[in-house]
């Protein structure tokens, strides 16, 4: 080890490989060991550098490595001779020796001593220079993970780390793109868990203080309504009960997307439900000139509450229906992908441009005059708490498109 960088090998040249040895280097981001990068090194790019020391005929350079394996400037095994001087270790455990080359023969001590220390400082250098470019390489191959890791730390969870680094990089960014995303999932689920916790709460008591003074209303328009004989008083009190109703109806929508009810699967076949909407929804089908068709593999079944299935189609159609000029169609297509039932709700109206998609899905928005802005919402719930995922594709002057996908659906017995 040395300067934090441990050094592994040699691997002696082969017929069909050079030798080599490996500068590994630990990965560390804010205290914590993520893994280690290595520099694979040629061994004779060392073992060269003493080239220029020998003496022909008098000394030549080894590299010897933990007294155990000795290099000739050429990188290949070397036998020992008698050692005229050794330098201090390049390496831990890596030292340059001057061997004789003949027992008889010698050479000034001190012009050894001069050599040895000229390769050593030379070997220091070169070594200093590799460990500066290698940590220059891993800082920059860090930055992205060090990026990533203070965007989730500040709550960011949308910064996305490059996937394609070297080796050991490429790894731990996929796997910090994936602990990103589940933790993204977690909190966004223990929030939508607490929020919807809040507005059931929220919704029991509306529905108290606001649903009892409405009966006692209603009760009373009722009774004025029973004796009143001039048609315009009559009018003014049918309009009352209209908004009345509506708004008891919207309280109504209110509970349903606060506390919707735990679904209860059975084997529903799907162009059944289709079918018994087309009939439940054609009188305002007709009135807005819009026609629904029916399309895809008509024998499928799918594995949901069937209570929710046909709320979910019906929310969708209602919708796409006030949203389409005359002579709209909606289209239903049902249809297998692999072990998943796929339901498209497809229109060819206006669409709708990017910002208005991106916040669709959130409670009370929307872009109708009267309208609560809870439809899609609720939908988009009943779908995830029957097991199923909904994407909507939507594009100004392209109409709109909402798919449904519900995985692992085998064959109804």
């Amino acid at each position: 080890m040395h300067d934090g960088t441990e050094v592994l090998g040699p691997i002696l040249p082969s017929d069909a490989q050079p030798g080599w040895f490996l500068l590994r280097r630990p990965v560390v981001v804010n205290q914590i060991k993520l893994g280690s990068v290595a520099l694979r090194m040629r061994l004779a790019s060392l073992t060269e550098q003493m080239g220029a020391l020998s003496e022909p005929g008098v000394f030549l350079p080894q590299l010897t490595v933990f007294d155990r394996l000795y290099l000739s400037p050429a990188g290949t095994v070397a036998e020992r001779g008698p050692v005229l001087q050794r330098s201090k270790p390049v390496l831990p455990g890596w030292r340059v020796d001057m061997v004789s080359v003949d027992e008889h023969l010698g050479a000034p001590r001190q012009r050894l001593r001069t050599v040895l220390l000229g390769i050593a400082a030379v070997l220091a250098v070169m070594l200093s220079v590799l460990f500066i470019k290698m940590s220059k390489r891993l800082d920059s191959d860090l930055k992205p993970l060090k990026a990533g890791a203070e965007a989730v730390a500040r709550g960011d969870f949308r910064t996305r780390i490059d996937e394609d680094g070297p080796g050991e990089l490429g790894t731990l960014a996929r796997a910090f793109n994936a602990m990103r995303r589940q933790l993204r999932g977690m909190i966004n689920s223990r929030v939508d868990s607490e929020r919807r916790a809040a507005l059931g709460n929220m919704a029991a008591g509306i529905a108290h203080e606001i649903r009892n003074p409405l009966a006692t209303v209603n009760t009373a328009l009722y009774g004025l309504r029973a004796k009143e004989v001039e048609p315009e008083r009559l009018d003014m009190y049918e309009e009352i009960a209209d908004e009345i109703a509506r708004v008891d109806a919207t309280i109504s929508e209110f509970l349903n997307y606060a506390r919707p009810s735990p679904p209860a699967p059975a084997w529903v076949k799907v162009r059944d439900v289709f079918e018994s909407l087309r009939t439940l929804t054609a009188a305002q089908l007709l009135e807005n000139g819009v026609t629904l068709n029916l399309t895809g593999e008509s024998g499928l079944h799918l594995r949901v509450d069937p209570a929710h299935l046909r709320q979910i189609l019906l929310n969708l159609i209602l919708n796409a229906c006030d949203a389409l000029p005359q002579g709209g169609t909606i289209t239903l297509c049902v249809y297998r992908d692999g072990q998943a039932v796929v339901v498209d709700v497809a229109d060819n109206g206006v669409g709708m441009d990017d910002e208005t998609r991106a916040h669709i899905l959130q409670p009370f928005f929307t872009t109708h005059a009267g309208g609560t802005g809870l439809g899609l919402p609720m939908t988009a719930e009943l779908v995830r708490s029957n097991g199923g995922e909904l994407q909507i594709r939507s594009a100004l002057g392209a109409g709109t498109q909402v798919t449904m996908t519900f995985r692992g659906q085998e064959e109804a017995p």
